[in-house]
């Protein structure tokens, strides 16, 4: 298991994907949503590195959709 560093995260352009816990899981399906086995990120600075942006990537392709 890897650890998601603030460094990582703000370099500009990160991808990454988190397995959520069987707790979440549970939550979620209390919540009446259907919970994932894992959710996929991108975070993306603009020019000035003082925004990021987060995209939850939610298709097929972990990299692009």
């Amino acid at each position: 298991m890897s650890t998601l560093t603030k460094d990582f995260l703000t370099a500009g352009c990160a991808n990454f994907t988190v397995e959520p816990s069987n707790h979440f899981n549970e939550l979620m399906r209390q919540l009446g949503r259907d919970p994932s086995d894992h959710y996929t990120y991108r975070i993306e600075s603009n020019d000035s590195e003082s925004m990021y942006f987060v995209q939850m990537l939610t298709g097929p392709d972990n990299t692009s959709d």
